[in-house]
């Protein structure tokens, strides 16, 4: 992140100025620009910033206050799982997120339930998600599937495996690990996926994300196992795919978990977490810059006073993405910028998308709510230019929206 030089003078040089315009009368000399001190030992450096990019009309730092520090927006998880959470840093038994990601997938039928396809022709549909997350990622992940292509029977019928279940999900994996593990190495993987054969429902996909020691195999313990019920014939199963890695990853889940009317009420079309058959699956800036595909200088911490940025969409790779004002330890409210690009090219409304994170509301429940809080209609929270919307004392506006992204004015109001 580039910083504003600051011009400044010592007091005997000040001195030594004055009196040479009083005695003389001549002119002032262009004085020499330095770095105030509060940046001299921050990250940036002389070669980050030049002065023709000072005098660029660079609306990305237009009349801004000086940020506070980054950890202030890095909020505590609060929410009592140790497995997935809103905060900072994620749960030591998340997947890495960075670099190669190697998903061992494993593929069972069932007595009455034999597979239809085969086990290539079922990986075809979720291999899908490995171009997804290179994407969100800015090619900061790759998933590198390690398939087993062997169908494996289970020892019951398939409904007698419920997911919905703690007990009944825990014997499903255990029973599908122990059938793969005589001719399978796990040591080496990062994620377990089961696929079970198409053509049956059970409940619903499901991630299993543990640190008890439940998946000890090959000498080590697996923290993540997920399991599909899709019908393969469905175009956005690797979308299901890929929510269920997220898990994996340490992030909860954005739809609401008691409401079947209208279950998307919180984060509406946006975020893989939240809607995956929604036109805005990309995840927002919040979960990329705690799954590391976003650096430290892409986010803009404010804590007070009025700031007009420049946010690049998060749809593209570099520019600053997003500005949070933390309100509390667990809870923030976060301005970013959504366009028709990438896998949200079907947006129904482009704009500035604001939101408020709360790390204390555990998966399911609303940690994540897009404002405006339009229900069902959340699909049109994306703020216009002229539009503005205050949450919780923090207003943006948007003043500019062009190709490059959405200027926005972010206000803290005094408590």
């Amino acid at each position: 992140m580039k910083s504003q030089k600051i011009v400044k003078f010592s007091s005997v040089i000040t001195m030594m100025l004055v009196i040479s315009i009083f005695l003389l009368g001549c002119d002032l000399a262009e004085p020499i620009d330095e770095y105030d001190d509060e940046f001299n030992d921050s990250e940036f450096t002389d070669d980050e910033f030049t002065d023709d990019e000072f005098l660029e009309d660079d609306l990305s730092f237009t009349d801004r206050a000086e940020p506070v520090s980054l950890n202030r927006c890095k909020l505590a998880d609060r929410d009592d799982n140790p497995t997935i959470g809103l905060g900072f840093p994620r749960a030591e038994t998340a997947s890495p997120s960075l670099g190669a990601v190697s998903i061992k997938v494993l593929f069972v039928d069932f007595p009455d339930a034999p597979a239809r396809s085969t086990t290539e022709e079922i990986l075809t549909t979720v291999a899908p998600s490995a171009d997804l997350f290179e994407t969100i990622s800015y090619g900061r992940i790759t998933l590198e599937f390690d398939p087993v292509h062997t169908w494996y029977r289970m020892s019951q019928p398939a409904n007698s495996y419920s997911f919905a279940e703690y007990d009944t999900h825990l014997t499903y994996i255990q029973e599908a690990l122990a059938l793969a593990d005589p001719d399978t190495d796990f040591s080496t993987a990062d994620v377990v996926y089961i696929l079970a054969s198409d053509g049956i429902n059970l409940d619903a996909s499901a991630a299993f994300s543990t640190g008890d020691g439940e998946f000890m195999i090959d000498g080590v313990e697996l923290f993540a196992v997920n399991t599909s019920s899709e019908d393969y014939t469905d175009e956005s199963v690797y979308k299901i795919f890929a929510h269920e890695l997220g898990h994996s990853f340490g992030l909860i889940d954005l739809y609401e978990y008691d409401n079947e009317d209208d279950s998307h009420r919180f984060t509406g079309e946006f975020d893989l977490m939240g809607n995956v058959w929604g036109t805005a699956p990309e995840m927002m800036a919040y979960h990329r810059w705690m799954l590391n595909w976003l650096d430290d200088d892409q986010i803009y911490c404010q804590e007070e006073s009025e700031n007009q940025i420049l946010l690049t969409p998060v749809e593209t790779a570099g520019g600053l993405k997003a500005v949070i004002v933390p309100l509390s330890e667990s809870s923030a409210v976060a301005v970013e910028s959504r366009r028709a690009l990438g896998y949200d090219a079907d947006i129904y409304e482009e704009g500035a998308l604001v939101y408020l994170i709360d790390s204390t509301f555990e998966s399911g429940t609303g940690g994540i709510v897009v404002y405006p809080d339009l229900g069902e209609d959340n699909w049109e929270a994306p703020l216009s230019v002229g539009e503005s919307v205050t949450v919780s004392g923090v207003t943006i506006e948007v003043l500019e929206a062009t190709d490059e992204g959405d200027r926005v004015s972010v206000t803290v109001s005094a408590p």
